[in-house]
C-alpha cells in the first residue's frame, strides 16, 4: 500500500502530533498573570486532554483545537475568566488570535469538553456514593499504619467537594 511505502521511506521514524504538543505554546501566549499557578492551569488542561482522548467524538477535532479548548475549559473552570475581566468570550477571542482557529469550532470543542466533564462528574456522584472506597488489597503480611492513610469517608467527602476532575485526582493523594 501507499502508506507502507511512505513509512518505509521514512524508515518508520514517525511522530504523531498530540494536543499536549500545543499546550505550553498556547499557555505562554495567553495574558495570564504570574499570580495564577501555571502548573495548576496546565494540569487541568492536561486532564481535559486525557479525557478527550477517550471519547470518539473528539477525533473530528485537530490536536491544536483540543489543546486550545482544554486551556479555555481549564481557565474557565478555575474562574480566571471571571476574575480577569476577560470573560469567556474574551478568552475565546484571544485563543482565536493565537491559534487562528475559527471561534465557532473552538466554541463547539469547548462545549463538548464541558459536556463530557459534566457527564463524568454526574456519573461519579451517582456511582461514587453508592460504592465503598477501599484501599489496595493487603500484601504478604505488611500493612501501612492507619495514621498514614486517608479514610474512605474522607475520600468520598473530597470527591463530593471537587469542582474538576483534577481536583478529584488531587484530593486522593496522600501528602
Amino acid at each position: 500500500s501507499w502508506e507502507q511505502l511512505v513509512v518505509s521511506k521514512l524508515k518508520w521514524e514517525l511522530s504523531a502530533v498530540t494536543p499536549g504538543d500545543f499546550l505550553v505554546h498556547i499557555l505562554n501566549r495567553l495574558p495570564v498573570p504570574r499570580t495564577w499557578d501555571p502548573v495548576m492551569v496546565r494540569r487541568h488542561a492536561q486532564t481535559f486532554i486525557a479525557l478527550s482522548a477517550r471519547e470518539y467524538k473528539f477525533s473530528m477535532y485537530t490536536p491544536s483545537m483540543i489543546a486550545a479548548a482544554s486551556v479555555a475549559a481549564a481557565l474557565h473552570g478555575l474562574d480566571w475568566t471571571g476574575k480577569s475581566g476577560y470573560g469567556l468570550a474574551g478568552l475565546l477571542d484571544e485563543l482565536t488570535r493565537i491559534t487562528a482557529i475559527e471561534q465557532d469550532y473552538l466554541q463547539g470543542c469547548l462545549e463538548q469538553i464541558e459536556e463530557m466533564v459534566s457527564q463524568a462528574m454526574t456519573a461519579e456522584r451517582i456511582g461514587g456514593t453508592s460504592h465503598q472506597v477501599t484501599g489496595p488489597p493487603p500484601s504478604s503480611g505488611t500493612q501501612r499504619p492507619l495514621g498514614d492513610e486517608i479514610t474512605s469517608q474522607e475520600k468520598i467527602l473530597e470527591h463530593e467537594k471537587a469542582g474538576t476532575p483534577t481536583d478529584v485526582r488531587d484530593s486522593c493523594r496522600v501528602t
